[in-house]
């Protein structure tokens, strides 16, 4: 089949092609590092909130190591909850998963110093 001229003229041209391209591959690699970004953000304030409970209670180092797990998995489990649609439903599962975070913490901070950490909790758990 012989293209005519007209139907050439129709047909994307080659730099209009190349500046598509261009601009998805900016908007794949832009959205690629939001998500490295958010799950930085989160890695970050993890290890900081570990930090602060740690620091407050005289914990050793492997504790603060397992809030910092136990704070990255809520996290994960508080983005996860964002894809839910609909701000009661939202709300409710964010609550949900926050409520968690005693009986969490309840496995990994030494009883005796547990009740402390109670008192502390609105200080050290900034959500």
């Amino acid at each position: 089949m012989k293209i005519t001229g007209s139907e050439r003229d129709n047909r994307p041209s080659s730099s209009f092609r190349l500046l598509l391209t261009f601009a998805m591959i900016v908007i794949i690699s832009t959205s690629a590092r939001s998500q490295d970004g958010a799950q930085s953000a989160a890695i970050t304030q993890a290890r900081e909130m570990a930090k602060r409970v740690a620091d407050s209670l005289a914990l050793n180092p492997q504790i603060e190591n397992k809030l910092f797990e136990e704070n990255l998995r809520i996290s994960r489990m508080k983005n996860d909850a964002w894809k839910l649609g609909g701000s009661s439903v939202i709300r409710k599962e964010l609550q949900r998963i926050e409520n968690m975070r005693d009986s969490i913490y309840m496995t990994i901070i030494p009883e005796s110093v547990f009740a402390k950490y109670k008192q502390l909790k609105p200080v050290l758990i900034q959500k």
